[in-house]
C-alpha cells in the first residue's frame, strides 16, 4: 500500500499524463490523457489516438510505438499534443512494457511529461523573448490564486516548472495559489511568475464589471 502510494504521488508530481496500454500496444487505462486531450476511450483505440498528436510528429511517433512494441523495447519520443482548449503543446513520451514472467508483455506503463520551456509552437521561451522585448505589465492589482491557478492549467506546468521559470520557490507557487493564506509574496515576486506564465503563453484579463481571468495569448 506505502509503495502504491508512493508511486501516486510520483507521478502526480511529475506527469502530466500517465498511461496503461494493452499487451499489443493499443490503449487501455488513459483517463489523464482523455481529459487533457478530450478525446473518448473509442476515439483513442488502435492508432486514434495519434489524431491529438500533431500532423508533422504523427509519423515519426507511429514509427517509434510500433518499433517499441515490435521488439518490446523501452518507448522515449518528443511530440506536440493538441489538448483540449485548442493548443498545442509539446510532451515527451517514455514508457516500458511490464513483462510476464516467461518475459511476454503483460502491458504498458509509461508517462507524458510536459516538456517546460517551450513555447506552443516549439521554440524555447529564452529563444522567444530574445527575439523582442517582453510588453510591459499592466498596471492592474495583483493576480487572484484562481488566476494562477487557471493560468498554471493553461500552460501546462505543474508548480515544480513554475517555480522554476519563475525563480522562486515552490512554498511560493502554493500561497499564490491558496485563497486562505494570511502570507502574501513580494510584489516583485508576484511579477516574476506572472512574467513566467506570459512568457508560457498565458494572457490574464481584469475586466472593470467582471471577474478577473485568463485565457490563452
Amino acid at each position: 500500500m506505502q509503495r502504491h502510494d508512493r508511486l501516486t504521488a510520483l507521478v502526480a508530481a511529475t506527469a502530466s499524463v500517465f498511461w496503461v496500454n494493452k499487451a499489443n500496444g493499443e490503449p487501455s487505462e488513459m483517463p489523464q490523457w482523455m481529459a487533457l486531450m478530450g478525446q473518448s476511450h473509442a476515439q483513442m483505440q488502435g492508432f486514434g489516438w495519434l489524431d491529438a498528436i500533431h500532423p508533422d510528429d504523427r509519423a515519426r511517433t507511429q514509427a517509434a510505438w510500433t518499433t517499441a512494441v515490435e521488439h518490446s523495447a523501452p518507448y522515449n519520443t518528443d511530440y506536440r499534443i493538441l489538448c483540449a482548449d485548442g493548443i498545442y503543446r509539446w510532451f515527451n513520451a517514455r514508457g516500458a512494457p511490464v513483462l510476464n514472467k516467461d518475459g511476454s508483455v503483460r502491458e504498458w506503463v509509461g508517462v507524458c511529461l510536459n516538456v517546460p520551456g517551450r513555447s506552443r509552437y516549439g521554440a524555447s521561451l529564452s529563444e522567444a523573448s530574445s527575439q523582442s522585448p517582453p510588453p510591459p505589465l499592466p498596471a492592474q492589482g495583483d493576480l487572484t490564486p484562481a488566476q494562477v491557478r487557471a493560468a498554471r492549467a493553461v500552460a501546462c506546468l505543474s508548480k515544480e516548472e513554475l517555480a522554476k521559470l519563475a525563480n522562486v520557490s515552490v512554498s511560493t507557487i502554493n500561497r499564490l495559489e491558496d485563497v486562505g493564506s494570511s502570507i502574501r509574496p513580494r510584489h516583485d515576486t508576484i511579477l516574476a511568475v506572472r512574467r513566467a506564465l506570459e512568457e508560457a503563453g498565458v494572457a490574464f484579463t481584469f475586466e472593470p464589471d467582471g471577474k478577473p481571468g485568463v485565457r490563452e495569448a
